[in-house]
């Protein structure tokens, strides 16, 4: 064939690639089987990779892009931060009202009540994630509550000379009904998220009021069975025999008893202007909130962001590459940002619940960007998003913070209808008034990517004469055109090699010539 053909063996022209900084890279995705523990899964897989890593070249460096373990491992240490920072706080306000010994066994109660629940959350298939540490964290200044109730009626029955063993086992006991009515008033306002949300975001907030629920019953029995024992070891005295003892030093909770019954005596003595106060609250209160920003979900909180971009659709890989490199140089440049992966005509797969992978396109392209802290992510979404969303003239750059909605856009608009000239009439008329806002960052169509083409349209006769026939047409055009005309294909071993027929592209004309 070499007499008629130049035979090359060479690779086809990619349709995406990936880049890791300014080298094309390999991408490998790792999952965990259902029912692990991610964190120690995460430790194992570093592992292996820093011994593999350890035998490669010099040019070849191994970066991890995203790493879901150190986002679970950053969550679990917060939530212990957490929960020492509000063991400390209880401590030092109950301090501040009542003896050392009440506050400390009021204390101590939340590390009990949430290493018992940690339990009975594992015994009945829970696994601690952003969710159960969310409700974990919620209910973490509420489990203390039932313990005070049940210290505050011991020591008032101590005050009235009740026996301390007397004392003790009723405090609990003639409460229990209040608690437990109380209890079930807090955990039953959770349940209806199960009702009202649907989908995925049913499946993200299952274990919420369950977790609740279990934390403050484990709250309950903490009060009922185990503070009487504690409080008839430990506090031997009323606090109002300790505050006679103590009548001449500075006492907080006298003060603050003090003033509230001032102002409750002023209350009863003008009561329209206390329901006149009570109104004006509630409805400043709805005004405030009617003014505050409203979104369905938050933000993560991850040193993470993407930025997505859309060319009009028949852009070639190469145009996509000129913005995508024109953007990835210029964030590489910032010294906040540690590392920017580019996915050329491809998106990355799934490394986050609520972001999707996109289908892949020559005229998309997405930037997975790592930033030294999490508040310097939103630092630098405030800086670029504006900036860069109408930087390139054919492209749309979309910056996007890693949340948890499941939508590409926050507000799509769906037109339907039979004449498609009239749909973009009103396509058109819509965008037009869309775009003359100013809090509006982007306004895309779908239609956007509706993709040119051209018509061939043959002369019959005079292609009858020249003896053309429209098969004859279609296999030019695909092999001069288009990828190439496969012809057939060669194994090697196990390996396939397709045989391609093209003609070279600086030998072709266009459609004008």
């Amino acid at each position: 064939l070499k007499d008629v053909a130049r035979i090359v063996r060479e690779y086809p022209d990619p349709d995406s690639y990936i880049c890791n900084g300014e080298k094309k890279s390999v991408l490998l995705s790792i999952e965990m089987h259902e029912g692990n523990n991610i964190v120690e899964y995460g430790k194992e897989v570093k592992a292996v990779i820093n011994d593999f890593e350890s035998g490669l070249p010099e040019e070849v460096s191994v970066f991890r892009v995203a790493d879901q373990s150190e986002v679970v491992s950053h969550s679990v240490n917060m939530f212990l931060r957490e929960m020492l920072i509000a063991i400390i706080t209880v401590i030092i306000v109950i301090l501040l009202l009542q003896p050392m010994r009440v506050a400390a066994i009021s204390a101590m109660t939340i590390p009990i009540t949430m290493f018992i629940s940690i339990g009975f959350l594992y015994l009945l298939g829970y696994e601690i994630n952003t969710v159960t540490l969310a409700a974990l964290l919620v209910v973490l200044g509420i489990i203390v509550d039932d313990s005070i109730v049940v210290i505050d009626n011991y020591v008032e029955k101590l005050d009235h000379g009740v026996p301390r063993l007397e004392a003790s086992l009723s405090s609990g006991t003639e409460l229990f009904k209040s608690i437990l009515s109380a209890t079930l008033a807090i955990t039953i306002t959770f349940y209806p998220l199960l009702f009202t949300c649907t989908g995925m975001f049913r499946e993200f907030l299952v274990a919420f009021p369950g977790t609740i629920t279990i934390t403050l019953f484990v709250s309950l029995l903490i009060a009922m069975l185990f503070i009487p024992f504690v409080q008839y070891a430990f506090i031997k005295k009323g606090l109002h025999e300790a505050n006679r003892l103590k009548n001449r030093k500075f006492s907080l909770s006298n003060k603050m008893q003090q003033g509230y019954d001032k102002i409750i005596h002023i209350a009863f003595k003008f009561p329209k202007i206390t329901v006149a106060i009570a109104v004006l609250a509630v409805v400043v209160g709805t005004l405030v909130f009617l003014h505050l920003p409203q979104k369905m979900m938050p933000v993560t909180e991850r040193n993470q962001f993407v930025v997505e971009m859309y060319l009009p659709t028949g852009s070639s890989l190469a145009q996509t590459e000129k913005v995508c490199d024109s953007i990835s140089s210029i964030l590489q440049k910032d010294k906040r940002i540690l590392n920017v992966t580019c996915f050329v005509g491809c998106s990355s797969p799934r490394f986050h619940t609520c972001y999707a992978p996109k289908v892949p396109s020559k005229q998309y392209a997405q930037l997975i960007v790592t930033t030294t802290s999490e508040e310097m992510t939103n630092t630098l979404l405030d800086e670029y998003e504006d900036k860069y969303i109408n930087y390139f003239p054919d492209a749309y750059i979309r910056f996007k913070q890693l949340d948890y909605v499941f939508t590409n856009f926050p507000i799509e608009v769906q037109l339907k209808g039979d004449n498609p000239e009239e749909l973009k009439i009103a396509e058109d008329a819509i965008i037009k008034e869309l775009r003359k806002r100013s809090d509006l960052l982007m306004v895309k169509s779908s239609n956007d990517e509706t993709m040119s083409g051209i018509y061939v349209d043959i002369n019959n006769q005079e292609a009858n004469r020249l003896g053309i026939t429209k098969p004859t047409v279609m296999t030019n055009l695909a092999f001069g055109y288009g990828n190439g005309l496969p012809i057939t294909t060669l194994w090697e071993k196990d390996y396939p090699v397709q045989v391609v027929l093209k003609t070279a592209k600086d030998s072709l004309g266009n459609f004008d010539n």
